[in-house]
């Protein structure tokens, strides 16, 4: 080479990573309830809304060299707003559905993942029928017990979960039951797509929402509660306000996506990563709580 010639340089380009199996679990967001404003007659309250679908997808493959974005659902907003869908590696799990009140003929319940559960109101009729559940992902709303207008037995259905539907009865509509992760990514109890309690006309006693974080409706004193985030439990449904100010409807709570491979040599970036060993068997786990990305390294 002659004094003063550039010294070649060369720069490798970096090795695609290889391809893997991974697992994936998505929850979506849980369905709202609706607003209750004051009537001392008749009866108006909300059923409970129902859980954010599951979707449970083995086998999946994926591509080194590819970024997957996941998408979290946020939950429903109250009147009776539907939970957002979650999303990874084309694949979806349905929002869950909102419940209603039936205050006036334009009201529905919602369909979704699970489906809302029905309430009560100065409609025509005074109830309306639950949503439906997306098959596989969830389950239906419970019916609404209703007696006469101003009967304190009256009750609003539960919304449904991802194992059962939700309840209905003089003695409230509970939330449907939710979906067990230590069946996936954790070796402890910890529930998740619950379905929220439907609001009742008692004085005491509440509907609770289903194990997975559904909200608890209300009753005539007792205001209901959000679904819990991170979990896609619907929103417990508000009781009859019969004196004092409108009871805003319940937000669902907002759904997780979680994404598991075998061994414990990490092989990807995106969310919360841990090991955890099932069976017997030791997984990498990666739990995204909002919208991340997945890539392999």
């Amino acid at each position: 080479m002659l004094p003063g010639s550039l010294i070649p340089f060369y720069v490798s380009a970096r090795p695609v990573p290889d391809d893997i199996t991974v697992d994936v679990l998505l929850v979506a967001g849980g369905g709202g309830s609706r607003d209750v404003s004051v009537s001392s007659t008749p009866t108006v309250l909300s059923g409970g809304g129902g859980a954010g679908g599951r979707l449970l997808q083995t086998g999946v493959t994926a591509q080194g060299g590819v970024n997957y974005v996941v998408t979290v659902g946020a939950g429903g907003y109250f009147n009776p707003g539907t939970g957002s869908n979650s999303s990874a590696f084309s694949l979806v799990a349905y929002g869950g559905g909102g419940g209603n009140t039936n205050q006036s003929s334009s009201f529905v319940t919602v369909d979704g993942g699970s489906g809302g559960g029905s309430g009560i109101g100065p409609g025509s009729p005074a109830t309306l029928s639950p949503g439906t559940g997306v098959a596989g992902q969830g389950n239906d709303g419970g019916s609404a017990y209703y007696i006469s207008s101003t009967n304190t037995s009256n009750a609003g259905g539960g919304g449904g979960g991802y194992s059962a539907a939700g309840g209905s009865g003089s003695s409230g509509g509970a939330g449907g039951a939710g979906y067990d992760l230590s069946n996936f990514s954790t070796t402890t109890t910890r529930y998740v797509a619950g379905g929220g309690g439907g609001g009742r006309a008692a004085t005491s006693g509440v509907s609770l929402g289903g194990d997975g974080g559904g909200g608890n409706g209300g009753n005539q004193s007792a205001v209901a509660t959000d679904g819990a985030v991170n979990t896609g439990g619907g929103a417990g449904g508000q009781g009859w306000v019969k004196t004092g100010l409108t009871r805003y409807g319940k937000t669902g709570g907002s759904g997780i996506v979680i994404v598991r491979y075998t061994g414990t040599a990490i092989k990807a970036t995106g969310g919360s990563i841990s090991t955890v060993t099932i069976g017997g068997q030791a997984y990498v786990v990666h739990e995204f709580t909002s919208t991340g990305t997945f890539a392999l390294v």
